[in-house]
């Protein structure tokens, strides 16, 4: 018995976290697993919206409930890593550059906005009495060009902008 408890003990030296690197200043600290979390959220979202697209065509709309109640959870948790830890990070990061704190500000605003209409539809939709008529396929399909689009942006330029602090 003992061996296991200091087995255990024993693995976890030499597994401690690294020592976390801040922005000058702040208490702002740099994550290097933030962007493949924002991009493996992205896969999620995406995989989840397949989903609902396929359980609409079946026609199975108690499916189609429940996964528009997961798309809604997970875009909730998706956008508060984002706003709270990468666009935080980079508006201070990039504070004395004017044109790129401005190009954050305007990514930050327009998925501010996708963020409430996203919303506004999946809470309307993902109600237990919800009925999924055309109109609910033309937004839906509007709504996935929208995210798909912005996770192209989003992964092809804004993240690159994710760094760690200088030394």
């Amino acid at each position: 018995m003992w061996d296991w408890l200091f087995g255990k003990k024993k693995a976890r030296v030499g597994h401690e976290k690294a020592e976390k690197r801040y922005l000058p200043g702040t208490r702002l600290s740099y994550d290097e697993n933030l962007i493949t979390k924002l991009e493996n959220d992205h896969q999620e979202l995406v995989a989840i919206y397949t989903s609902c697209a396929n359980a609409y065509e079946k026609k199975s709309y108690s499916k189609l409930n429940q996964l528009l109640n997961q798309l809604k959870s997970k875009l909730t948790s998706h956008l508060l890593v984002e706003n709270a830890c990468f666009y935080v990070y980079v508006s201070h990061y990039y504070k004395e550059d004017e044109n790129t704190r401005e190009l954050i500000k305007s990514f930050r605003r327009d998925m501010d906005e996708i963020g409430k209409v996203a919303f506004k539809f999946l809470t309307d939709y993902s109600v237990s009495y919800a009925v999924y008529h055309a109109e609910f396929k033309r937004d839906f399909d509007v709504i996935g060009e929208v995210l798909t689009n912005r996770i192209a942006e989003e992964e092809s330029g804004l993240y690159m902008l994710y760094l760690p602090p200088p030394d």
